[in-house]
């Protein structure tokens, strides 16, 4: 089972879009999953953007913990063990800088970023392609032929923040205009 990204733009894009994916460092191969293709229009065609075995550490749909929902319990524990709370705040500052070390290797092993998407998005859209969408799954079979019910969702791409990519669901089509 792995993570899949789906962009899906209209056919009269195709040459932009996949040029644009190909410039982020993307793939950029046409797809048909039945699935998909019962939720767009038929204008549309479907690009498999990974490059390698998956995307399984894509920033779609992943909202890193943040120090006080990750530390709540532990913070609670080291008070009972009677640490100071200079001690503690150093180890908040040490979790936070070990969290920081392992996205930032993540990021270096090829994995994509919100920054790299919402460029994709922004340059698409820049140049003349009315609408975008991203689209993510934990594949179980073939990406070809598995079937799901996708849901559909379409978001002004000027009014969205970019800490919203890791806000995306999966099994939902985001159209980006």
């Amino acid at each position: 089972m792995c993570i899949f990204i789906t962009v899906i733009a209209k056919a009269s894009d195709k040459e932009l879009v996949s040029d644009i994916l190909i410039n982020a460092g993307c793939r950029a191969e046409v797809i048909d999953n039945p699935s998909l293709g019962k939720r767009i229009s038929e204008d549309e065609i479907q690009f498999i953007s990974t490059t390698g075995h998956c995307n399984c550490d894509t920033v779609l749909g992943y909202e890193p913990d943040s120090s006080s929902d990750k530390f709540a319990a532990n913070i609670k524990k080291l008070k009972r063990k009677k640490w100071s709370q200079a001690k503690i705040d150093r180890y908040i500052v040490d979790q936070e800088k070990t969290a920081e070390k392992k996205e930032n290797q993540k990021l270096a092993r090829g994995g994509d970023s919100v920054e790299m998407w919402a460029d994709i998005i922004s340059t698409a859209l820049d140049g003349g392609a009315q609408k975008l969408g991203l689209f993510f799954r934990m594949y179980s079979g073939l990406i070809v032929s598995e079937n799901f019910e996708p849901t559909v969702r379409t978001v002004k791409f000027k009014d969205f923040e970019k800490r919203e990519f890791r806000e995306l669901k999966e099994n939902e089509i985001c159209y980006f205009r």
